[in-house]
C-alpha cells in the first residue's frame, strides 16, 4: 500500500485573521481621517454662539427652575447678559484615538445646562430653556448627524477600496455629567 497524508494546520486562519485585522486597521484609519476632515465643521456648527438673545426684551426671563434664577442673580446678576468672550461655544472637540473611536465633546463647565445632554435615552436634558430660546443650538441633534455621517462616509470608502464585503456598526454611548 501506497499513502500520502496532507494536513492543514490553520495556514488559511491565520492568513484570513491577518486580512480581517488588516481591515479592521483600514476601518479605524479611514474612520480617522473622515472625523478629521469634518471636525471644523462639527466645531464650528457646534460652537455658535449667538451675539445677543434673540429672545424678546421682555422680561420676566422664562427661568427652567426657582433655584437657578437664585444662582444667576448670586453670580452674575448682569441684567441683560451680554456675552464678551467666545466662551463655553469654544469647549467643543472632536477627537479620534485611531481605534474606530471617535468622541465629540464640551468639558466647558455649565455646558450641560447651555446645550443638553447627548444621551439617547434623554436626549436635550438639563438644556436651560432661556439657552435654547435664546439660539444655542439642540447639541444632541448636531452630534447624532455628525455621528451618522462619519459612520456613512467611513463606509462607502471602505466600500470603494474593498468592495462590499459586510457593514460598518456604529455604536455610541453618552455620558452626562451632573
Amino acid at each position: 500500500m501506497i499513502r500520502a497524508t496532507f494536513t492543514s494546520k490553520g495556514r488559511l486562519l491565520d492568513d484570513l485573521s491577518a486580512y480581517l485585522a488588516s481591515l479592521q486597521e483600514n476601518v479605524n484609519a479611514t474612520q480617522a481621517a473622515v472625523a478629521d476632515e469634518i471636525a471644523p465643521t462639527i466645531v464650528d456648527e457646534l460652537g455658535y454662539t449667538p451675539d445677543k438673545r434673540s429672545y424678546p426684551d421682555e422680561y420676566p426671563l422664562p427661568w427652567t427652575s426657582n433655584a437657578q434664577r437664585k444662582w444667576y442673580f448670586a453670580n452674575i446678576a448682569e441684567m441683560p447678559y451680554v456675552r464678551s468672550s467666545p466662551g463655553i461655544g469654544a469647549g467643543w472637540i472632536v477627537t479620534n484615538d485611531g481605534n474606530g473611536k471617535t468622541v465629540i465633546a464640551n468639558n466647558e463647565p455649565g455646558s450641560l445646562y447651555v446645550y443638553g445632554s447627548l444621551s439617547r435615552s434623554n436626549p436635550g436634558a438639563h438644556q436651560q430653556l432661556f439657552n435654547l430660546i435664546t439660539g444655542f443650538p439642540e447639541a444632541y441633534k448636531t452630534v447624532r448627524y455628525w455621528g451618522e455621517y462619519i459612520a456613512d462616509e467611513t463606509f462607502a470608502r471602505i466600500k470603494q477600496q474593498f468592495g462590499d464585503l459586510g457593514s460598518v456598526t456604529t455604536t455610541s454611548r453618552a455620558y452626562t455629567r451632573l
